[in-house]
């Protein structure tokens, strides 16, 4: 998947803002509400439970839920069942936006996760984007010999001859004696190497995404690659800034990440 579309897709995350109606208002108004409870804890996983029967209902639904007279070719969509664009079962629950001119679905999950970085849960979120995108079909070439311009042909004159004179220059007879020679070249030839084709389908990226809750900033590192190292930090913008801003507010309520090789690492 080339990296200008990888760098498109996430710009177009940050293009507009989505309310996320259903995370924001309930959960901040019970964690405010358990901040004034003498067993915050108690009372965090009481509502943690109410909430999660909430927002199942919804995301277990047949329909896309998404803002009044919005689609998710135009805006953010919470997906529900059936299929994407290009033909793969949508995420159920997972934020998503369909691309038609490029041939592309971008998903984000919305259940952000505490990050430990540093032996400390604190500071950072992390989720998970998968971006889809059409793979076109390509042949199998086998290897070929292609010929370069055409044939050359040199010639040249060899022998020998002699002049004789009669007393002035006026007159006088040449003998030469001798023959032409020639040689033809062929084209110059080279070799194309083969090539191993692809079966159309839809290629999957999927991506780890961090974010910062005292910068409001995000890095991102590809899951779908061997040693791949996490980008340089970038400012929130779009539906991601609503959706970590919902999650640092509400930091201590987000379940904590079983990922764990920053947990003894230093992000900044």
């Amino acid at each position: 998947m080339n990296k200008y579309f990888i760098k498109l897709i996430i710009f177009l995350s940050f293009s507009k803002i989505f309310t996320l109606p259903l995370y924001t208002s309930d959960v901040f108004e019970f964690h405010k509400k358990c901040l004034k409870a003498k067993d915050y804890k108690g009372c965090i996983n009481s509502n943690k439970k109410i909430f999660s029967s909430k927002t199942n209902g919804v995301f277990n639904r047949n329909e896309d839920y998404c803002e009044k007279n919005e689609d998710p070719i135009n805006n953010f969509c919470i997906a529900g069942k059936g299929n994407d664009l290009l033909g793969e079962p949508k995420i159920n629950g997972w934020l998503y936006k369909e691309i038609p001119e490029l041939q592309g679905t971008f998903y984000i999950n919305p259940s952000l996760k505490q990050l430990e970085v540093d032996n400390k849960f604190r500071r950072f979120l992390e989720t998970t984007f998968i971006i889809r995108s059409y793979r076109k079909y390509i042949p199998d070439r086998a290897p070929q010999q292609v010929t370069i311009g055409d044939s050359k042909t040199k010639c040249w004159q060899s022998g020998f001859g002699s002049t004789y004179f009669f007393g002035d220059s006026n007159r006088g007879t040449t003998n030469y004696s001798g023959r032409i020679n020639c040689k033809t070249e062929s084209p110059e030839t080279t070799f194309i190497g083969g090539q191993t084709g692809q079966a159309e389908g839809v290629n999957t990226s999927i991506q780890l995404a961090i974010f910062d809750c005292d910068k409001k900033e995000m890095a991102t590192k590809y899951l779908s690659k061997e040693d791949s190292q996490l980008s340089e930090w970038e400012p929130l913008g779009g539906i991601i800034t609503a959706l970590v801003d919902e999650g640092c507010r509400n930091y201590l309520l987000k379940p904590k990440s079983n990922r764990n090789e920053f947990s003894d690492k230093t992000l900044r």
